[in-house]
């Protein structure tokens, strides 16, 4: 199968600089000074740097350029859960995805160079090195975060359009600008709960889009709708 470029690559764009890069380095750095990595490994753009559907038996140790953990969902190549690791970092998240019985490939997305890290190396150095189990533990609890604010993103965007296509349907008399739905019909016709309903409802308002009256809804710019 092919390896998209990463300009085909649907994915979303290479977040730039969450709180985790800083904290995994910080824990690589650490590690290089309890074990020594493997021979240096070059790729390019869209290069396989590893496949395979168990877990490998070493760390990608990003020393330069992007690599990205993709895990493959069929033979089409449609793609689930991609990381990207940069320079300094270590591609811990990719040992999860062993038992998943998937596909996983690591690709370059930017060229680099990479080496390995064993893993039973790594396993023994941090169960034998208390700051460094912290330093891990950290960046761990750091990335967790940053994955639940970008689940609760996409939540709430979901939430808003949602509502924006509901308030679209819904308009009706008065040409157009007026919804007298309750806000318990509004929440059911949305599929969502009131108070997230509340919470897009003043948004839009806050933007101008309708304004907020008992027992309706006046809209103010109906192509906010569109």
């Amino acid at each position: 199968m092919p390896v998209q470029l990463p300009q085909e690559q649907d994915a979303q764009d290479l977040p730039e600089g969450p709180p985790s890069r800083a904290l995994n380095r910080a824990f690589a750095v650490l590690l290089l000074s309890r074990i020594a990595p493997g021979a240096e490994l070059r790729g390019r753009p869209g290069q396989i740097a590893w496949r395979e559907t168990s877990q490998p038996p070493a760390l990608p140790l990003v020393e330069k350029g992007v690599l990205e953990v993709v895990v493959m969902l069929d033979a089409e190549g449609r793609r689930v859960i991609p990381v990207w690791f940069e320079g300094g970092e270590i591609g811990l998240l990719s040992t999860l995805f062993g038992d998943l019985r998937l596909g996983v490939e690591l690709v370059w997305r930017r060229s680099g160079t990479l080496r390995w890290l064993p893993r039973d190396a790594v396993e023994a150095a941090v169960l034998a090195h208390p700051p460094l189990m912290a330093a891990l533990a950290r960046f761990l609890a750091q990335r967790l975060r940053e994955v639940q604010q970008r689940e609760l993103g996409w939540l709430e965007r979901s939430v808003n359009e949602r509502v924006r296509a509901v308030l679209a349907r819904s308009a009706g008399g008065d040409g157009g600008r007026q919804i007298t739905l309750t806000h318990g019909e509004l929440s059911d016709h949305c599929g969502v709960s009131r108070p997230k309903l509340s919470v897009a409802l003043k948004a839009l308002e806050r933007a101008g889009a309708l304004r907020l009256h008992r027992g309706r809804i006046e809209i103010l710019r109906p192509e906010a709708f569109e």
